[in-house]
């Protein structure tokens, strides 16, 4: 698929000196197209865990972690995980991807206290300004209604609907300057969150 490709290029050519967030996002969607990493490409991401990294590259590199712990295969050592946890539980993560990071751990109880604090603190947040933050809201929503066997209303939806739809650009962009292709795709991604189906 495109997508697999896409991923298999970059990390055919990319090294040590990639960008972090980059490289960690290519190798998680490798994973989620069914692929394996190289034991060289395990050693990059293990180095990469062990530096500084932005809050979105912590989890989707808990993320590669989870789904190789599925397949026996765990990347990161137990100590390593809960690190990665606790930075993702404290500012400056948005109170989105805060939400989501907790969903993601096995065995998390969805009705702890500090996720009904973390999913109100992210619903009040305003958004317009911050693509990310929309992105890890919705992915945060979708799981908690999926854990929560479709309990909630899903009323976060329309409004962020309404505000991706209403700041798209007359050419069907998003973002201005060198930010126009990365806010792009992550509202595209956002919006595709909003009009999903809970699976």
């Amino acid at each position: 698929s495109p997508k697999l490709q896409a991923a298999g290029v970059f990390l055919r050519s990319s090294g040590a000196t990639a960008d972090a967030d980059a490289f960690i996002l290519a190798s998680r969607s490798l994973l989620r197209l069914g692929q394996q990493l190289t034991a060289e490409r395990r050693a990059e991401l293990l180095r990469l865990a062990a530096g500084e990294l932005s809050p979105q590259a912590r989890q989707w590199l808990l993320e590669i972690h989870y789904l190789l712990d599925r397949q026996s295969l765990p990347l990161l050592p137990p100590a390593v995980v809960s690190a990665l946890q606790l930075q993702l539980q404290n500012p400056p993560s948005p109170a989105g991807l805060r939400l989501f990071a907790a969903l993601c751990v096995p065995g998390r109880d969805i009705q702890a206290p500090e996720l009904a604090a973390w999913r109100q603190e992210a619903l009040a947040a305003p958004l317009a300004s911050d693509p990310e933050a929309r992105l890890w809201l919705c992915r945060a929503m979708r799981a908690f209604t999926a854990l929560s066997g479709g309990k909630e209303d899903g009323s976060w939806r329309h409004p962020l609907t309404v505000q991706l739809l209403e700041s798209q650009k007359h050419d069907g962009s998003w973002g201005d300057g060198s930010l126009q292709f990365l806010h792009t795709a992550l509202a595209l991604q956002t919006l595709q969150h909003c009009l999903a189906s809970i699976e």
